[in-house]
């Protein structure tokens, strides 16, 4: 991710355009690690492994906890240009360890409660308890772990593209209020404009399918 950001600043159409000093990294499910890595986490796998061999119910990113599918994590820095991040559907918090994640940038952690891939108990919330503050979890409820992407337009057989009708949360709604909450949170750290901030809290969201817990 930090190479593609250098290429981007070399290209000579692009580069020109872009503040290379700070960006926001953004992934979905194990693009939640990348993520948090970017943004300053420390990885300890050590310790993820253990959890993941010792836990009574291991949470479902266990299944793919190795050092086949993540990588060397000598690799995995962080880079000092991330100034926020936002790690959507997470998976791989315990990939950290008790300490790696304690110096982190605000972080928005967004999760669907009904996510059958990564449990929103298993993955999302413990995500969120152990990042440090500033932080904010965003649950969509009965929100899955594909309808929060736009995956449904080309593979609507799966579960959660379904929506309404089998007591999913409908894509559409659910990536409107992703689209407008990652809007909002750039808009604070990157440009320094609190303009938007209204949509960054619970007031901003009247109902019941979306909650916000705000840790400043």
């Amino acid at each position: 991710m930090s190479r593609a950001v250098d290429g981007l600043l070399a290209d000579p159409r692009l580069g020109p355009s872009a503040d290379g000093s700070r960006y926001l990294a953004t992934g979905h499910s194990f693009g939640g690690i990348t993520t948090l890595s970017l943004a300053g986490a420390i990885f300890d796998f050590d310790y993820g492994l253990e959890h993941c061999a010792t836990a009574d119910d291991s949470p479902a990113g266990c299944a793919f906890f190795d050092d086949t599918v993540l990588g060397d994590p000598a690799l995995a820095q962080p880079d000092p240009r991330v100034v926020a991040g936002v790690d959507i559907s997470p998976a791989g918090w315990y990939a950290f360890g008790e300490s790696g994640l304690d110096d982190m940038v605000p972080l928005m952690v967004i999760g669907g409660t009904r996510d059958e891939d990564l449990s929103y108990d298993e993955e999302a919330r413990p995500t969120m308890e152990a990042l440090p503050a500033p932080k904010i979890l965003v649950s969509l409820v009965d929100a899955g772990h594909w309808g929060v992407t736009d995956i449904c337009l080309i593979l609507a057989f799966l579960p959660d593209c379904e929506g309404a009708d089998a007591g999913w949360m409908e894509p559409e709604r659910a990536q409107f209020v992703i689209q407008s909450m990652v809007t909002a949170f750039a808009a604070r750290h990157l440009l320094d404009d609190d303009s938007y901030d209204t949509w960054l809290t619970p007031e901003q969201w009247p109902g019941d399918d979306v909650v916000i817990e705000v840790t400043p």
